[in-house]
């Protein structure tokens, strides 16, 4: 005989009997109570079952919850460490500006400790930047980021220093800004570099047409011309004058022969505006 083990109308599986024998050992025939007392046998062993089934998954749910809370405690502190570690500055305000975390990126490359700024207004924005740092403000509280902007920051010690910065909301659950991140990166060396070479390309540039330029003509006069102009023009070296001597060997003298320059501050921006304005070069001059 055989009966389901049901829970109200779900049935959980099922529970049987085999081989019904006599005191004497011979094999017989269920009877009709046997049916009975089964059927009231397996409606208990349901209940005891489903509890203790219930009772498993209740403890492997609550085992799962503790891994996941291990597992998330381990990453909360990995990702802890990986902000705090980092080269770059790594800073979080409120909606108003006021530092929530500082880390040690923050504290190398600006110069103030954590105690000096959790709580106040971002102390590394120069004055005279407030106006577009507050337009920054209204941007991420609209949920917008900011990518790769480079700008200037000011260290505790007063040095001015150039950034490369990443500004973004930080959302709850429900998608509201609640703070904002600041990743900054210090590249005051590297555009150091860049406005070097640019001079440096700038001033072979000038060379380079300045040759040309003395290269195009034999007339001594002329070339005694260019040279000078070469020397005072805003697209040469852009001094204000220039005297060119000649050594007069029969007297051993150095003689002035032709000389280039504005009479007064004023004149000199008057002249090379009305040349710039022109597109005059060394070759028209």
């Amino acid at each position: 005989i055989c009966t389901p083990l049901k829970i109200g109308e779900r049935i959980i599986g099922t529970l049987g009997l085999y081989n019904k024998t006599s005191p004497d050992g011979r094999k017989i025939s269920f009877f009709p109570n046997d049916k009975n007392l089964l059927e009231g046998f397996a409606s208990i062993a349901a209940i005891i079952i489903d509890k203790a089934q219930l009772k498993e998954n209740l403890l492997t749910k609550e085992k799962e919850i503790m891994h996941a809370k291990e597992s998330e405690g381990k990453l909360k502190d990995m990702l802890e460490r990986l902000v705090e570690d980092s080269p770059d500055a790594i800073v979080t305000t409120d909606l108003e500006g006021k530092v929530l975390s500082w880390n040690k990126g923050a504290e190398r490359i600006y110069g103030f400790n954590k105690e000096e700024v959790i709580g106040k207004f971002l102390p590394f924005i120069p004055d005279f930047l407030m106006e577009t740092e507050k337009g920054y403000f209204d941007l991420l509280k609209k949920g917008e980021s900011i990518k790769d902007l480079e700008t200037i920051r000011k260290r505790k010690d007063g040095k001015i220093i150039d950034v490369n910065l990443t500004l973004s909301p930080i959302k709850d659950q429900t998608g509201a800004v609640i703070a904002t991140s600041g990743i900054s990166r210090d590249i005051t060396e590297k555009k150091r570099i860049e406005r070097e070479l640019s001079i440096k390309n700038d001033q072979l540039s000038k060379l380079y047409f300045i040759s040309s330029a003395v290269r195009s003509t034999l007339e001594l006069d002329k070339l005694l011309r260019i040279v000078l102009t070469a020397v005072t023009t805003g697209d040469g070296f852009g001094f204000n004058r220039a005297m060119l001597f000649l050594l007069d060997e029969e007297q051993k003298i150095l003689r002035g022969t032709t000389a280039v320059g504005p009479s007064s501050f004023q004149e000199a921006i008057d002249i090379w505006t009305k040349i710039s304005e022109e597109k005059k070069d060394l070759f028209t001059l």
